[in-house]
């Protein structure tokens, strides 16, 4: 599904960002997790335009991604109505600095 949405969806650079996002919400719903995180400098928006077909991007994807278990269920993590109450919580959680996001 990652692949499509890159691949049919050009709309900006944030494109992939968004697709990613939505891959690891999927990850999530079914009881997984990235294990650890991409390469520093890796496109997947590239991987995806230069593979031959989905089926080549899938094989590219399964040597880069490794999967576990949740560490915490689902259901224990706080909800974002919750954690990002109004739209300006929600807009400023946007300008924090991928400093804030590292484990």
């Amino acid at each position: 599904m990652l692949y499509y949405f890159i691949n049919l969806c050009p709309l900006t650079r944030g494109t992939t960002v968004t697709a990613f996002a939505a891959f690891i919400g999927m990850l999530a719903a079914i009881g997984l997790e990235i294990a650890k995180p991409l390469r520093q400098g890796h496109l997947l928006d590239m991987e995806a335009w230069l593979a031959v077909s989905s089926e080549g991007f899938k094989a590219a994807m399964r040597k880069l991604l490794q999967f576990q278990r949740l560490s915490a269920p689902l259901s224990s993590m706080p909800l974002v109505k919750d954690t990002l109450p109004s739209l300006r919580h929600s807009i400023e959680i946007l300008n924090l600095g991928s400093d804030y996001c590292l484990n």
